[in-house]
């Protein structure tokens, strides 16, 4: 139907809305509705249709403008929230509808066609399509008025360059759609210009400064405005604050900055990147500055990590831009293992040119690799499922030795079909030996499964002979039963299936299309399985099948449309690999320059091309319903370089091979001169090479002139505004709803009234302004208020009255409303409202202002109640007169809690526990805790003075408000204890379950359908009388059950509840149990009790763990009061083995029955029996006995007796054999070539296949294979083209989020049949791929393979020549391996490139060791030979092993696959293993090892340690035997804090604790220089210290941590202290206090935290301010709980303010530290910056300090302890160092006194004088000498010889440790292993070393530390070194994992722990013996 362009409705429309009012109003009318029921909403929503012009008009405005003229045309109603089904015609409409005071207005297009935008950055270019998703050419297009061609070459509608936004026109079939169209940018063509004019050279340089100059004032002003600088006053801003700071750097280095080089680029590399003790590192750069040209001057080379800069040489170039060096990873370094180390090269300026890091370690390389292929994810019932598995080395030999561990485990459930199931966690377990020459099948049976859905892991463990562990795992999803619609996208078409347990079905189906729009559309009705052409115009297919339905979407799916591009100098490629055969539109551009426009499916590009610029592609199509955009930029990279490499792919070890390089252009001519770094490293590593960077120029894309955007703002959204009551009463009949009576009261008052529930006469009155509420503020009655908008509790708006006539006054904002002789009728609640803006004859309206007049204040002030909301959960009110307020629940600031309006006699009451009674006092603030009422004056100026929504006005108060009586705050609260025991675990029950515990999840049926509460479920356990545990009402989940037999109770609202009996759990899985309720549940004495009980325990709002075990002991009693059967007397016992230890977990059962109990960890049990019951006791492992019982206790002691059988699931494998015919390279060339876009074929001597678009700098350009979802290393061209059923191209992100840094060339995924699979992966053969040649050149190779490394060569320093070429020959080593190889090449001309490669390293037939990597002597080992045959043929070879030259067996074999020998090796003084294979024609080949064999035993340290405190000489003395001895001497004095103050305030960081950090330790640095009569130097820096702190105090005169961050009153000490001593020594502070008192006396009566008052209150009496102190610290002491910490504080405040205080509590926790110093600590080692053992060491100092007794002994300790915890560098924290040297500096430079500093006097063999410390020297054991100290200060003294005890016995002392195999000392062979470490500590200790000996035949298995305290963790091949920076007093335990690797007997040498720096300190353990099966 067309438009009229009329806006005369007709008469049938006319006659149709009259009817549709008149009937409307007629039935509301009838209705009578009252307020309470009446809706709030017109009755019926009204779609008008509207004309283009008023479409026009409305999208022709950004912002939607829809008059009410425009409601003219009527065509339909529905009832207001249903939703509208009728289809409309095509047209415009208003959807309206009135809700409340809001006119609600959506405007829809019903519209016949879909308009895309298709942005290139270039053009605006509109696509159209029908609603079929056929392209529409005929449609009439404009914007503005502008008309849009059709474009039949692009297949849309365009406007080049355009700038244009605003409407958007669209005609088609003589209907027409409006949108508006908005654009990003405004870039008109005179812009564009004007910028390239503007912007070019030369005008630039005139144009920029009048540019900076214009704008400065318009930015300044903005600047102002805003608050902040921008634009011109920003970087005004910026470059002088960088100038002041450079010109200040030349006279303070406080304002230089530390320089980076940023000024040169190149690389840095190194030969491998681990490096073990005693290694070589080598590295090689290349650097060239910012105009490509090389350095050529020397640099330092600097070695740092792990805290350490290490000075290694000033290097100079071997020619210009490269430096080479190598240096021995000696000990002398210290260096620390497992620690990452850096490299940098630094200028003359000490500038970081550039940097790189190595890792430290004592590494072991895994060679294997584990392949699982799943040929589906899905298993099904009653079928099996099949996994391959294949295992390979690095060379992608398949292994011969390989086997597999295979676990089914548990990942959750998803459905069940049974009411009670058990699915345990390890659902089957498989072992299984791999095929050697193919792929391994394993079926996995579905019968291990329980009838469920569920998914569960393939948790894979790959095992060689020698144990190397691999593990690998695989999700699988298990159905029982699944019927499900699946839909897959498969090419250009979908594929819809019906399946049933995985099997396609026939099922009758529709499917549908549905747009981007909503819009479906029916494309197929019939049978699946179904076939349908892709419509990329859909987003989504809806498919419906009976009552299943699936919608699946397009639009999330890849599009798999990829652009691809290739240049070279001289042409250009490009192709768009487009497999859905999606249409698209594609522009191609050179820089700005337009190349080429079309529409098409397909576009291949190959054309010479000659020029620097870059070339580009923009594209654009429909995917999903919507508009997919892709530009793609192919440069030419004119600068690269490409290497082509020379190499063998595969050599023998040992073979001696040239590698020869030729290094050419982007024009493919060869380059002279180019530096290159080759080297190559096993692929064992993993190892990616540093990216060279490019250095030739970055050509522009072309310019953005814009994109656009339909803004649809307008379209199906609702829009608001306020309701025009008169026009939409005409319409719509509005005054016969009630509810707009109320709101529109008209020129009266509106009145209803009804009766309320409570009966209680009460009123609620409303203002409205044409419909919209008007706050009201205060309301009065009879001149006395009853509401204040403002107070902060939670309260119904409705308000207590005598019934009868009152006065009521109405305050608002602006007016104040007296309404006379209201009449209240009596148990009735009367809602009345009146209209602002209308004259009323019974309302005196007076105008107000929107402040409350001093006279308001004076009299409403006092009846405002403030108050504290300490209540937490519990509910606490007020009562006076027959008013209510609830106090507890406040929606009011944290700051603020006001109830009110209050007078008179008040009655507080908390429920069940509190009440006061007392007269309301105005002004004073209550707190009602501990059952006491306590009143502070409160501040009237926090009164609300101005009436505004401050608080939150709620803009529709509820009519359903009634008053609040105390009945309904209980009804309140008994409605909150449900919510707690449904939702809140009360009773903290366990949240996981560990091993050897059972889970039970439950499922209660129909439960969506119940309108019963469940409260709670109690869990019992049948044969554990002392168990019981309390679950919320929404628990589903229920942890760490025992087996056992369990009784659960659903316990639900009102009392009422149903028992699940005979619940049985099993461990170690999950236990489902659908429970039935009955149809009537139980209620009786037993629920009432119980309930009662519950109620007890919430309602008392404590949870500690007290209360909780008191509680369960109460639910569990009357437990066994109502239910237990079970027996009438009590049995209890001990049960212990034949030694006397307890037995834990023996079943004590009643025979005959199912009842029964087991024994907790102590071996104790306890059980109810019935007389003459017998008991039986059984355990594994032990003879069980019966006992009936004579008493109430029974111990029983067991005897050993059998032991059970061990029980293994295997599976069975199946190998397929098939051959394949071979295909030349020629073949696949010419098979891929019309196959596969996107990918290049270049034919040459080694064809190169690379995917276009993908070229790296890198030279790396091979893309990743990835054949049937397997990762394919080999070569690609072998691959059978005719095997080949689909290849699909991924690029860029697709590409690395799929596959990581692997795809970042691009991934071609292959999918072969079955023949090509097994051909091409090698499934059916060993792997190997060798001609004849290489077979004959590895016979003549034969070897005694002895030269193993990891790296193959390194070549730092190669040139090429005039041809570009360079060569060096390459001896490899004896490894059997895959080399890596890399090339790097740069030179001084911006040109680099780099490219890598690899070659394997193998013979066809080998002989391999597995050894140890080391022993202990006395050791037994089993290694392991290996005889490998990668032939095709049987062989036959004589087997050797020799040990030490002695010949242990010799042996002929004949073998097709492997040989395994075990080869026993006893451990001497050092072992050589050799192994060799002899064929009978003269090949050999063989290995031989070197074991290093470490002695028995440990190096144990004896010594002496001194506290020099007196000048008394003490004479040394030391073993003969034990070697030299070595003396550390340490002391601290004046000069370390001189240090210490140099670090805080050399300290880079500004931070406000640091600067006031600074500032302390500056002005004690004063103090120290006037003491030591010495310059102060520093003046300038306190000034500026003080400036700067000044500059960052808040606006609540606070400071934070920085200056914009959150007030922190403990920086804010540490700020006013330090600004308070800089006052006192007289500098200018201009500090005005007032803020920081008013802020500071606030918070102390707001807050709780002890740390917070203690600082406050410190820092108010820094400030002198007058405060009751006494108060506050008397305040502190009521608190229930006082830690330590707060302790201290609390006795230093009631000092200093001269109070009552107790040393005993700080006294006992005293403690003391190894060296005999004094610190207090609790036992609760807290440890955060706040609350330490030195800030609680520092509070005690200053008490004992100021205290009356002399403490001069203790003090010195004290002051000892700062110092040790000092060692080694620095204290911990700027704040910590300057509060300990604040505490102590008075005492060493105390007036009219100097403290002589330390010597320490060496007399007799040695005669010195020591003044500097630390201090370390060495003597021969015969040398005698004696040690003196002088000076006022102590000297900490050890002397230590260490020496080596084979034979050693356990020492403890102030230490102890003890090793011990988490499963016992017999470990199994490739199962991890757990050696726990466990230490006893009996005084703090710092900076400790634990050494953990691992036994020979193991690996590591993880490095990783678990222990909080552990600092650092080194892995030696021999041992694990711990460092502990601190170790508390207390018990740690520190694991090392393992894998054992080798059978074998092996000695576990002692593990010793000892202090680093005092080594005396030190315990053992003893020799162990360990054994690997």
């Amino acid at each position: 139907m067309l438009f009229s362009d009329s806006r005369c409705p007709t008469l049938k429309t006319i006659t149709k809305f009259i009817l549709i009012v008149v009937f409307g109003f007629f039935y509301t009318s009838l209705s009578a509705q009252k307020l309470l029921e009446s809706r709030q909403s017109s009755p019926y929503t009204y779609i008008f249709k509207i004309s283009d012009d008023e479409a026009k008009q409305i999208y022709s405005k950004r912002n939607v403008a829809i008059e009410t003229d425009y409601f003219h045309t009527l065509i339909d109603s529905f009832a207001t929230g249903d939703s509208y089904d009728k289809k409309l015609d095509p047209g415009h409409y208003l959807k309206a509808y009135t809700d409340k005071d809001i006119q609600k207005t959506e405007i829809a297009t019903v519209q016949n066609l879909e308009v895309f935008l298709l942005n290139n950055y270039h053009d605006l270019v509109i696509q159209l399509y029908d609603l079929d998703g056929n392209l529409i050419s005929d449609a009439d297009v404009n914007v503005k008025n502008i008309s849009l061609p059709y474009n039949d070459e692009i297949q849309a509608y365009s406007l080049r360059k355009s700038n244009k936004r605003g409407l958007l026109q669209v005609t088609h079939l003589g209907k027409t759609s409006f949108y508006y169209l908005d654009r990003d940018y405004n870039n008109s063509a005179f812009r564009r210009n004007s910028r390239k004019v503007l912007y070019g050279i030369p005008l630039k340089y005139v144009w920029t400064p009048i540019e900076f100059v214009a704008k400065l004032p318009v930015d300044g002003v903005l600047s102002i405005a805003e608050g902040w600088s921008r634009g011109t006053i920003r970087r005004t801003e910026n470059f002088f604050v960088r100038t002041y700071h450079q010109v200040a750097c030349l006279f303070d280095d406080y304002h230089c900055y530390p320089s980076r080089g940023k000024n040169y680029q190149g690389y840095l590399v190194f030969n491998k990147p681990k490096y073990k003790p005693g290694d070589t590192v080598k590295f090689k750069s290349f650097l060239v500055n910012k105009r490509g040209k090389p350095l050529d001057t020397p640099v330092s080379i600097l070695l740092s990590g792990n805290n350490k800069n290490i000075q290694l040489t000033t290097l100079t170039p071997y020619d210009k831009g490269g430096y080479e060096y190598q240096f021995f990873l000696h000990d002398s370094l210290e260096l620390k293992l497992d620690t990452q180390y850096t490299i940098r090269l630094k200028d003359k300026k000490d500038r970081t040119v550039i940097s790189r890091s190595f890792r430290y370690e004592d590494y072991e390389l895994a060679k294997n690799q584990l392949h699982i292929r799943l040929p589906k994810k899905n298993q099904y019932k009653d079928k099996p499922f099949e996994v391959y598995i294949k295992a390979t080395d690095e060379n992608e030999l398949s292994l011969q030795d390989a086997r597999v561990q295979i676990l089914m485990r548990l990942i959750k459930s998803t459905a069940y079909f049974k009411d009670n199931l058990f699915i345990p966690d390890t659902l089957g377990y498989i072992e299984k030996k791999l095929e050697p020459s193919s792929e391994t099948k394993i079926e996995i049976s579905d019968s291990l499964f329980p009838p469920a859905n569920l998914q569960y892991a393939l948790d894979v463990k790959l095992l060689t002979s020698d144990n190397e562990l691999i593990l690998n795992s695989e999700n699988v999803t298990y159905y029982y039963l699944d019927e499900s619609l699946e839909a897959e996208l498969e090419s250009d078409s979908i594929h819809i299936t019906f399946k049933k347990n995985g099997l396609s079905t026939n099922r009758e189906t529709q499917v549908f299309g549905q747009d981007n729009f909503g819009n479906e559309t029916l494309v197929f009705e019939g049978e699946t399985p179904i076939k349908l052409k892709l419509n990329p115009f859909y987003s989504f297919y809806i498919l419906k099948s009976g009552d299943e339905e699936l919608k699946y979407s397009i639009w999330d799916k890849p599009s798999l449309l990829q652009v691809s591009g290739n240049r070279t100098a001289d042409s250009i490629k490009i192709e768009v690999n487009n497999p859905r055969n999606l249409y698209f539109n594609y522009n191609t551009y050179l820089k700005n320059r337009q190349l080429s426009t079309g529409y098409s499916d397909n576009l291949q590009v190959s054309e010479p091309l000659h020029s620097l610029e870059n070339y580009q592609i923009s594209i654009q199509y429909i995917w999903g319903g919507r508009v997919k955009t892709g530009n793609i930029s192919v440069p030419i990279k004119d600068k690269a370089l490409t290497i082509e490499v020379d190499q063998p792919d595969l050599v023998y070890p040992g073979q001696n091979s040239t590698i020869e390089l030729t290094v050419t252009d982007y024009e493919g001519n060869p380059v002279e001169g180019v530096d290159i770094t080759a080297y190559s490293l096993t692929k064992k590593f993993g190892y990616h090479p540093p990216q060279l960077p490019y250095l030739g120029k970055r050509r522009k894309d072309r310019n953005i002139i814009n994109t656009f955007n339909i803004n649809d703002s307008k379209l199906n959204q609702v829009h608001n505004r306020q309701l025009d009551f008169e026009y939409w009463n005409k319409k719509a009949g509005l005054d016969s709803i009630e509810y707009y009576k109320f709101l529109y009261p008209k020129n009266d008052i509106y009145q209803t009234s009804f009766y309320p529930k409570d009966s209680i006469t009460q009123f609620a009155p409303f203002i409205f302004s044409d419909g919209k509420p008007v706050p009201i503020h205060v309301v009065y009655v009879d001149n006395k208020p009853v509401y204040f908008s403002w107070s902060t509790n939670e309260r119904p708006y409705s308000f207590n009255v005598r019934p009868g006539y009152h006065q009521v006054e109405l305050r608002t904002r602006n007016n104040t409303f007296t309404v006379n002789n209201v009449y209240f009728p009596e148990n009735q609640k009367l809602i009345f409202s009146l209209d602002e803006s209308i004259a009323i004859a019974d309302v005196d309206q007076k105008k107000a202002k929107n402040k409350l007049s001093k006279h308001e204040q004076r009299f409403l002030f006092r009846y405002i109640f403030p108050y504290r909301n300490t209540f937490h959960n519990k509910f606490a009110f007020i009562q006076y007169g027959d008013n209510t307020q609830l106090l507890s629940k406040n929606t009011g600031y944290r700051h603020t809690s006001l109830a009110g309006p209050v007078s008179g006699n008040v009655t507080f009451r908390m429920h069940g526990s509190l009440k006061n009674v007392f007269v309301h006092e105005p002004y004073f603030e209550y707190d009602f805790q501990n059952g006491m009422m306590k009143m502070r004056t409160y501040d009237k100026s926090r009164f609300p003075t101005r009436l505004y929504n401050r608080y939150g006005y709620n803009r529709h108060h509820s009519l359903y408000d009634l008053v609040l009586t105390p009945e309904k705050i209980n009804d309140l609260y008994q409605r909150s204890i449900i919510t707690i025991r449904t939702t809140e675990d009360y009773f903290q029950n366990p949240r996981n379950s560990p091993p050897g515990f059972g889970r039970l999840v439950l499922e209660i049926e129909s439960e969506e359908d119940s309108d019963e509460a469940l409260l709670n479920i109690f869990v019992f356990k049948q044969d554990d009388p002392n168990f019981v545990r309390v679950y919320p009402g929404n628990t589903r989940l229920l942890h760490q059950l025992d087996r056992g037999d369990y009784k659960l109770i659903f316990f639900y609202l009102d009392k009422k509840y149903h028992i699940v009996d005979n619940v049985l759990i099993d461990v170690n899985g999950f236990n489902y149990l659908r429970v039935h309720k009955p149809d009537v549940l139980n209620k009786d004495a037993f629920s009432e009790t119980l309930d009662d009980i519950i109620q007890d325990i919430v309602s008392s709002g404590k949870s500690d763990e007290k209360s909780r075990t008191t509680g369960l002991e109460q639910i569990n009693t009357t437990l066994q009061n109502y239910f237990n059967p079970e027996g009438t007397f009590r049995v209890d016992g001990t049960v212990q083995d034949d030694t006397g230890l307890p037995l834990p977990g023996v079943n004590v059962i009643i025979k005959g029955t199912s009842r029964g109990a087991q024994t907790d960890f102590d071996g104790n049990y306890s059980i109810f029996i019935h007389e003459g019951e017998e008991l039986v006791f059984s355990y594994i492992g032990f003879d069980s006995q019966e006992i009936i019982p004579k008493g109430n206790r029974v111990d029983v002691q067991l005897e050993p007796g059998g032991a059970l059988d061990e029980v293994v699931v295997t599976a069975y494998s199946h190998s397929r054999r098939n051959s394949t015919q071979a295909v030349t390279s020629a073949d696949l060339d010419q098979a891929l070539a019309g196959k596969v876009g996107g990918i290049e074929i270049r034919p040459g001597a080694a064809t190169d296949i690379r995917i276009r678009g993908m070229n790296s700098l890198s030279g790396d350009s091979q893309p990743l294979y990835v054949i049937n979802g397997m990762i394919y290393t080999g070569d690609f061209i072998k691959i059978n083209a005719d095997q080949i059923t689909s290849i699909r191209i991924l690029q860029g992100l697709e590409a690395t989020n799929l596959y990581g840094e692997k795809g970042a060339n691009g991934v071609v995924i292959i999918e072969l049949n079955d023949e090509g699979l097994l051909s091409t992966l090698g499934l059916e053969d060993k792997g190997a791929d060798f001609d004849d040649t290489f077979y004959g050149s590895a016979l003549s190779g034969s070897s005694l393979r002895q030269n193993f490394s990891d790296d193959a060569f390194w070549q730092p320093t190669l040139k090429t020549d005039q041809n570009g070429k360079v060569s060096f020959d390459v001896t490899f080593p004896d490894d059997i391996t895959n080399w890596e190889t890399f090339y790097l090449a740069m030179n001084g001309k911006k040109q680099s490139g780099q490219t890598n490669k690899s070659i394997k390293s193998y013979k066809p037939l080998m002989a391999q060791l597995a050894v140890p990597r080391f022993l202990i002597a006395k050791d037994t080992a089993y290694a392991l030979g290996k005889s490998l045959n990668y032939t095709t043929s049987e062989q036959e070879a004589t087997i050797t092993y020799e040990v030490n030259d002695t010949v242990q067996f010799s042996k002929t074999e004949r073998f097709e696959n492997a040989i395994i020998d075990t080869l026993m090796i006893t451990a001497k003084d050092s072992v050589s293993v050799k192994y060799v294979l002899e064929k009978p024609d003269g090949y050999f080949d063989g290995e031989l090892r070197e074991i290093p064999v470490y002695p028995q035993g440990l190096y144990q340290t004896e010594g002496q340690f001194y506290v020099l405190e007196d000048n008394k000489k003490t004479d040394l003395s030391f073993h003969p035997d034990y070697g030299t001895a070595s003396l550390y001497a340490r002391a601290d004095v004046l000069d370390v804090l001189d240090e210490e103050m140099d670090h805080v305030i050399g300290y880079r960081y500004l931070c406000n604790e640091q600067v006031a950090s600074k500032l302390k330790m500056l002005l004690m640095q004063k103090k120290l220089a006037a003491y030591k009569e010495v310059p102060f130097k520093n003046e300038r820096r306190i000034k500026k210290h003080i400036s700067l702190l000044l500059k960052n105090q808040k606006h609540s005169g606070l400071w934070g941590w920085w200056k914009n961050s959150e007030e922190s009153y403990w920086i804010s000490l540490q700020v006013l202290e330090a600004l308070a001593w800089a006052q006192e020594d007289g500098y200018t502070v201009k500090l005005n206090p007032t803020k920081t008192t008013q802020e500071m006396i606030w918070q102390l009566e707001n807050t709780s935290s002890f740390n917070e008052i203690y600082r406050i209150l410190r820092a108010l009496k820094r400030l002198d301010v007058v405060v009751d102190y006494p108060y506050y610290i008397e305040k502190l002491e009521e608190k229930e709980e006082i830690e330590f910490n707060d302790r201290l504080m609390l006795t230093e405040l009631q000092q200093v303010h001269g109070m009552d205080y107790q040393l005993d509590s700080i006294l006992k926790n005293r403690r003391t530290t190894l060296f005999g110093n004094v610190y207090f600590s609790d036992d609760k080692n807290i440890s955060n910056i706040l609350n330490n053992n030195i800030q609680s060491t520092l509070i005690a100092y200053k008490i004992l300090k100021a205290d009356t007794l002399d403490h001069t002994a203790e003090l010195s300790k004290m002051r000892n302890y700062f110092f040790e915890r000092r060692q080694p560098g620095n204290w911990r924290n700027t704040f910590e160092s300057a509060q300990i040297v604040e505490a102590i500096l008075d005492d060493f430079i105390q007036e009219g006194a100097k403290s002589a500093d330390p010597k320490l006097i060496i007399e007799g063999d040695i005669a010195e004088v020591v003044d500097t410390f630390p201090f370390e020297f060495s003597v021969a054991p015969n040398q005698n000498i004696s040690v003196t100290r002088s000076g006022d200060f102590p000297i900490y003294f050890t002397s230590h010889q260490s020496y080596w005890e084979s034979e050693p016995q356990k020492r403890a002392g102030d230490f102890e440790i003890n090793t011990q195999f988490k499963n016992g000392n017999k470990l199994k062979g490739g199962e991890e292993a757990t050696l726990l470490v466990k230490v006893n500590i009996k005084k703090d200790a710092d900076y400790v070393l634990i050494n953990v000996p691992i036994p020979g035949g193991c690996s590591y298995a993880s490095t990783q530390s678990k222990n909080r305290f552990e600092s650092h963790r080194e892995n030696f091949k021999n041992e694990a070194t711990i460092f502990c920076d601190r170790l508390p007093v207390g018990e740690h335990e520190f694991e090392v994992k393992l894998v054992p690797r080798y059978s074998g007997n092996y000695t576990l040498n002692p593990a010793k722990i000892e202090l680093m720096y005092f080594p005396t300190f030190n315990a053992n353990n003893v020799i162990k013996s360990v054994s690997i099966e």
